[in-house]
């Protein structure tokens, strides 16, 4: 997160060479496991710890491999749903490469693109707390039975568009 962005401020991200995940399949499906398998393989193939300019350059091109994707598959959403803009949100909207590359390509595909200012860019339980309370709000209480899942897919919840959600 923020250490690979500081360190990438002085890097050059054509340095290195990383894999971008599916870039070419015309889904908004992706991972990040290739990448991460190939970064491992290039730390690990290393004669002996970097420092300096060495892991500045890495620290650019790995930041660049993820901001790529990610705003190549936001735009790309944006396109197949039809909306006119995106919200960059979350502790990844932090990331100085990923706002940069987000409003170029947006601008550049006729959208419109928001981040929020920096300090308001956290992954925290405040966000949990605020998306329970719009659900609570739309009249959908839990019996406290729900079970806790990890990753659930934002097409198993049911809208809150039109029951006085803020989606």
């Amino acid at each position: 997160g923020m250490y690979i962005d500081r360190l990438a401020q002085d890097g050059d991200p054509t340095s290195f060479d990383l894999p971008r995940p599916l870039p070419s399949k015309k889904t908004l499906d992706f991972s990040f496991s290739g990448l991460k398998t190939k970064a491992v393989q290039v730390i690990r193939g290393a004669d002996e710890p970097w420092e300096g300019q060495q892991l500045h350059d890495f620290c650019a091109s790995f930041q660049e491999a993820v901001a790529d994707i990610l705003t190549k598959k936001a735009i790309l959403a944006a396109r197949q749903t039809g909306v006119k803009g995106i919200v960059l949100a979350g502790g990844v909207a932090a990331n100085s490469r990923l706002r940069v590359l987000l409003e170029e390509r947006a601008t550049s595909a006729g959208l419109w693109s928001f981040c929020p200012p920096r300090f308001l860019c956290t992954d925290n339980g405040a966000m949990i707390a605020a998306a329970g309370w719009s659900r609570f709000q739309a009249g959908e209480p839990t019996d406290w039975q729900t079970r806790v899942r990890s990753r659930w897919p934002l097409d198993d919840l049911p809208p809150l568009v039109g029951k006085g959600g803020t989606s």
